[in-house]
């Protein structure tokens, strides 16, 4: 952390103590208390260069610019004001939708206000037809549907709409059939949501017959894959 800050702090300013720690959570997997730097964590080299090999970086000085407007983007959206929050989402920069980025974007989606709800639901859709910005937003929002949060789970479900995630059917189907009211509820809203492949599947589960109309079903349904599966093919697909 104090190399960090000696060679990074002059351009991250008054953001470097922020920035730097988030930085280190991502080499570490684990999520650190804002603390002085007396009691910082020691990453080692090893973990630092698996760290950039595993994301594929090559200068860390751009990656922490771009990690600086990632923390500046869910900073700005935690905010209580809205035309904060409205302004930010109204053109975020390509580096800020990353990771924490989208689950913060995604996690608007519950939120009471309609400019608020509204902001949020045109940047998960516009990702959508952005092939490998919305690999990476579908990614973090299957690891949303596993959160210990219910409010995540929820918000997870209604990203995966915005973005017409079909490639998510499965695992929200063990949601209709697992998860609490709620998240089943959001569930099977984005199943609606995602066209014939999404109303086969509440079919399956004996859902909304009311509202479904009839259509032949498949023989089959394959077995549901982990997140870390669909990443795995992601990855092989580049």
């Amino acid at each position: 952390m104090s190399t960090l800050f000696t060679l990074y702090s002059g351009f991250l300013c008054e953001r470097a103590d922020t920035v730097l720690l988030c930085l280190v959570e991502r080499v570490l997997e684990q999520r650190l208390a804002q603390r002085g730097r007396r009691d910082e964590p020691v990453v080692t080299l090893f973990q630092l260069w698996n760290y950039l090999e595993s994301n594929g970086i090559n200068d860390v000085e751009s990656h922490i610019i771009a990690l600086a407007e990632e923390v500046d983007l869910v900073q700005n959206l935690l905010s209580r004001d809205q035309d904060v929050i409205t302004e930010t989402l109204h053109l975020p920069s390509e580096c800020s939708l990353k990771r924490e980025g989208l689950k913060t974007i995604a996690k608007l989606l519950t939120d009471p206000r309609e400019k608020v709800l509204a902001s949020a639901s045109s940047v998960l859709r516009i990702l959508a037809g952005q092939h490998k910005q919305r690999e990476q937003a579908l990614l973090n929002c299957l690891e949303m549907l596993e959160d210990d949060e219910v409010d995540t789970r929820v918000c997870g479900c209604k990203a995966l709409a915005c973005l017409k995630a079909t490639e998510s059917i499965e695992q929200l189907m063990y949601l209709c059939e697992n998860d609490n009211n709620d998240v089943q509820e959001a569930a099977m809203q984005t199943l609606l949501e995602l066209g014939d492949e999404g109303k086969t599947a509440l079919r399956r589960l004996g859902m909304s017959q009311d509202i479904i109309p009839d259509s032949p079903l498949p023989d089959s349904w394959p077995d549901r894959p982990s997140t870390s599966a669909y990443e795995h093919q992601s990855n092989t697909a580049y």
